[in-house]
């Protein structure tokens, strides 16, 4: 293999994980109908993994989206804290 094609292969894969960074988050924004259940599991140092039912919807490897997602409906400070309260388990 030439030096050239081994230079350009790389910025190629780079780009490919880029790219499915990008998307992962997007595969976890899924719209849900009434009855759907998703799970969320926070994987602290790693993201989240997001379940529709029981098949694995995304797993999102972004430590920073995976907080800022879950903080939509844990943090105290949360716009609309009343949609903690709508959580299975949720205590009021």
């Amino acid at each position: 293999m030439s030096s050239s094609s081994c230079s350009s292969a790389a910025p190629r894969a780079s780009r490919r994980r880029g790219t499915a960074r990008r998307l992962a988050p997007r595969r976890a924004l899924v719209d849900l109908a009434a009855g759907d259940r998703l799970t969320g599991v926070f994987l602290p140092g790693h993201g989240m993994r997001l379940y529709r039912g029981d098949m694995l919807q995304a797993d999102v490897a972004d430590d920073a989206f995976a907080r800022a997602f879950f903080s939509i409906w844990l943090d105290p400070r949360a716009r609309a804290p009343d949609l903690r309260t709508r959580l299975p388990g949720a205590r009021g």
